[in-house]
């Protein structure tokens, strides 16, 4: 279960990087 929730937040900051690097240019 731990890692089911350690992949969920791991994907969610990658989207969440994604969406700062497209704002940033």
């Amino acid at each position: 279960a731990n890692n089911l929730i350690s992949s969920v937040f791991k994907s969610l900051s990658t989207k969440q990087n994604s969406l700062n690097l497209s704002f940033a240019v």
